[in-house]
């Protein structure tokens, strides 16, 4: 059994869906008895739904996040992310296997939950958002959101603040 304080950013949980384990990509908190989840299901496609303590007995961690910076992985890649923690690119990557994912995977995981979290800022703009995942601008920004969530930035941030 997991509580809704497991679930964080990168861990994958069992329980969700009925169809199989889910990433979870980010954990927004309604008060102390619910969390609206963002999580990718095992088809790559997003979703959110809302979990309240009732569902506790129902999940299970099946990986957990480790606590690496991940802001690292998404500026400067695998390579960056092995240098932090002084291992070889090689012993990251099968640290990373062994828990279900691949570098590339666990990146685009952390720049998904990066997006969802800034874009639910009023005050943070595309092109900050953009700079802040170290794209050229909104038209890369754009790109990405297209591909990981099916619609662009601005009608995510207004999906993501209720509107």
């Amino acid at each position: 059994m997991a509580t809704l304080e497991d679930l964080t950013a990168g861990a994958r949980v069992v329980g969700v869906r009925p169809d199989g384990p889910v990433s979870v990509v980010a954990v927004k908190w309604l008060g102390t008895t619910a969390i609206k989840l963002t999580y990718k299901d095992s088809a790559g496609r997003v979703a959110n739904e809302l979990l309240f303590r009732n569902r506790e007995p129902s999940l299970e961690i099946v990986s957990a996040s480790r606590a690496w910076n991940f802001d690292v992985l998404v500026r400067e890649g695998g390579k960056g992310l092995a240098r932090q923690e002084g291992v070889s690119f090689r012993t990251l990557r099968r640290r990373f296997k062994d828990r279900g994912m691949t570098i590339s995977e666990a990146r685009l995981t952390r720049q998904a939950s990066m997006v969802v979290n800034l874009l639910q800022l009023k005050d943070v703009t595309l092109r900050d958002v953009a700079l802040r995942l170290g794209y050229s601008g909104v038209p890369a920004l754009t790109k990405f959101v297209r591909r990981e969530f099916g619609v662009p930035p601005g009608i995510l941030r207004r999906q993501l603040q209720g509107h």
